[in-house]
């Protein structure tokens, strides 16, 4: 079973699965969702939002002003070692996986393998990395920034 909770629009804020221990457990404000609703939420990151006790197509916004939507693996991994936070995420990442649980085996599909980062899948997956909302916006912005020129 997994179990979902959601901002005030009703999009997933945080996901956390019943096979996994967590320091503070569970919230007690997380909705209990099955495995097909969770697949539905992570298979159209940022595309669905929880209504009235369903999943439900949602429409964003078309950006974040100041934040990318998207950068390259290679980028991101490399503004979080510059910015002294790879070995935390890439330890939090691991431990997702070895716990067997599905949602740790995404994200380290994600984390070691994809082409792009795209900021709707790390807010989905944003407490398995150990980042609140704003540090999602801001490792992508670390990212962002390696392709600026250089003013030195």
């Amino acid at each position: 079973m997994k179990f979902l909770v959601t901002n005030d629009e009703g999009l997933p804020s945080a996901f956390y699965a019943d096979d996994i221990e967590y320091p503070d457990g569970v919230p007690p404000d997380a909705v209990p969702i099955s495995d097909d609703q969770w697949r539905e939420f992570i298979n159209n990151a940022g595309r669905r939002r929880w209504q009235d006790g369903a999943v439900v197509d949602y429409d964003p916004p078309s950006s974040h002003p100041g934040t990318s939507e998207q950068e390259t693996l290679s980028d991101w991994r490399i503004g979080l070692i510059k910015n002294g936070r790879f070995v935390d995420v890439q330890a939090r990442v691991a431990a997702a996986r070895d716990s067997g649980a599905e949602i740790g085996l995404i994200a380290w599909e994600r984390f070691e393998y994809a082409n792009y980062v795209y900021r709707s899948e790390l807010m989905a997956l944003k407490d398995v990395f150990g980042f609140s909302a704003s540090e999602v916006d801001q490792s992508m912005n670390w990212a962002r920034r390696l392709r600026e020129p250089s003013t030195d």
